[in-house]
């Protein structure tokens, strides 16, 4: 004797894993992620799609990062902001954290050159210069990069220096 087929009939009734109806908790997760469901959705294709809309968000915050360089809340961005207005930049909000270094750059650079024969201000340029190139280390992840600012500065400050001397010695 043998059997040709089993058949089971499950009378409209749920069995275990099989068709688990959602938990409140799922739910609640996928209102919050937005994410349509309905009573024939089962408990794992709602955790699928939970893990697939974080992994998406996941990824436009990274793509958000990689294109406009930090967030507008991170400490880096912070740093770079209040350097900037030092230097009378005036920074928007959704600023871009690489085109603010570069700018604050600029600014030091024309500073440098408008304050070349004043020493106080030149002191005062070299403090920003060494907050701008901490950033621009930090943003390197490492890497130090040559820095033109700092370097146009620290000859600006050794020609006068030299200068001085000169004056001194006469």
């Amino acid at each position: 004797m043998s059997v040709n087929s089993v058949s089971i009939g499950m009378n409209g009734t749920q069995w275990g894993a099989y068709k688990q109806k959602l938990s409140e908790a799922t739910k609640a997760k996928l209102a919050e992620l937005n994410i349509p469901y309905n009573d024939n959705m089962t408990e794992a294709q709602a955790r699928s799609l939970i893990a697939e809309a974080l992994a998406k968000q996941a990824q436009n915050k990274n793509k958000f990062n990689n294109q406009n360089g930090r967030p507008s809340n991170d400490p880096m961005m912070e740093q770079a902001k209040q350097l900037a207005m030092k230097l009378g930049i005036s920074v928007k909000e959704d600023a871009n954290f690489l085109d603010l270094l570069t700018e604050i750059e600029d600014a030091l650079e024309k500073k440098i050159k408008e304050n070349q024969n004043n020493v106080d201000m030149l002191y005062e340029l070299k403090a920003y210069s060494s907050q701008l190139a901490t950033l621009q280390q930090m943003t390197s992840q490492g890497t130090v990069s040559a820095n033109p600012t700092n370097e146009a500065l620290m000859m600006s400050l050794e020609m006068l220096s030299q200068y001085n001397q000169s004056l001194l010695n006469k």
